[in-house]
């Protein structure tokens, strides 16, 4: 893929795992100018002190911008819609076997800000951010 930008040119290699699968849908965003065909999962059960309890999973997703600018960014759909998707810096820190963060809001975690994206496709884990190598999220 060539890149574009500012009139600088550069070659972007770009791998992407999207989205995850079961009962016949996605559970992973999907988003291709402007509209969201289908949102990450907002919630997934784990067992917490011998009880199934809901965890909300932040997840990693690649969008690119009006600008044709890409990004790599942790997501949650914010609010009862899907439309409304914020961006944090770093996931929500949940742990199987540990106390569910709370739900992603606008000001959980911190430093979240909306991602303003035409066209995005989610998935998790993310392995790569900022030309840096992750260690797995343990929850995503």
């Amino acid at each position: 893929m060539i890149f574009l930008h500012r009139s600088r040119v550069c070659v972007v290699y770009v791998c992407i795992n999207g989205s995850f699968f079961g009962a016949n849908q996605s559970y992973s965003l999907v988003k291709y100018n402007h509209v969201v065909t289908t949102s990450n999962i907002k919630s997934v059960n784990r067992n917490y002190n011998g009880t199934a309890t809901p965890y909300y999973p932040t997840r990693a997703a690649f969008g690119i911008n009006h600008l044709g600018i890409p990004s790599a960014t942790w997501i949650y759909h914010v609010g009862s819609g899907n439309n409304n998707i914020y961006s944090y810096p770093l996931p929500a820190n949940n742990a199987e076997g540990s106390s569910p963060e709370p739900m992603p809001s606008e000001i959980f975690p911190s430093g979240g800000t909306v991602w303003d994206v035409v066209s995005a496709i989610g998935g998790a884990p993310m392995l790569l951010h900022h030309g840096k190598l992750l260690s797995l999220i343990r929850l995503s």
